[in-house]
């Protein structure tokens, strides 16, 4: 068995949003393809992501981005994935972790990035919101959900907000 190329992407399947990581593999000469597909289910946002491009230009907001992920990266299992979404929303895949492990999971993500170091620019602090929705759903409620309670972290200056059930109410 020999593997040919790993590829990753974003798949909106039946109202939903899902990381797909593909692999293509020969078996005794003949070609398959192996999927391991997550719903997506949590967003992580970069706090003062604006002011940092204001203050020090696109580049710099750019590695700003890239450092945070890397941080998220080096937090979680290889089997979790993480994907940025758009400018400065980062989507975290949990493979498989049970919903009392969670906040402890992104409290810790929360730390590696409040720690990460953006080369030649170590007077920038970095640090993140986290709006996280656990369960299924479709793909327009996941977002809002998440989207409101980014919003209710950021207005309250809590970091961290996690919904179990897509059908509660905020």
């Amino acid at each position: 068995m020999s593997g040919k190329e790993n590829l990753t992407k974003i798949e909106f399947i039946n109202q939903n949003v899902y990381h797909v990581r593909s692999t293509y593999v020969e078996v005794d000469g003949y070609p398959y393809l192996l999927e391991l597909v997550d719903q997506i289910t949590e967003e992580t946002h970069m706090d003062h992501f604006n002011a940092i491009n204001d203050t020090y230009g696109h580049p710099v907001g750019d590695l700003a981005l890239k450092q945070a992920a890397k941080a998220i990266k080096n937090c979680v299992k290889r089997t979790d994935s993480v994907v940025r979404f758009g400018g400065d929303e980062i989507f975290v895949v949990f493979g498989d972790i049970p919903f009392h492990m969670l906040q402890e999971k992104l409290e810790e993500i929360r730390s590696c990035v409040d720690k990460a170091v953006i080369p030649d620019y170590p007077q920038l602090k970095l640090s993140i919101s986290i709006g996280g929705v656990y369960g299924p759903g479709q793909v327009s409620d996941l977002m809002e959900a998440a989207d409101r309670l980014l919003f209710q972290v950021k207005r309250e200056k809590a970091g961290l907000k996690i919904k179990e059930k897509m059908n509660e109410r905020l």
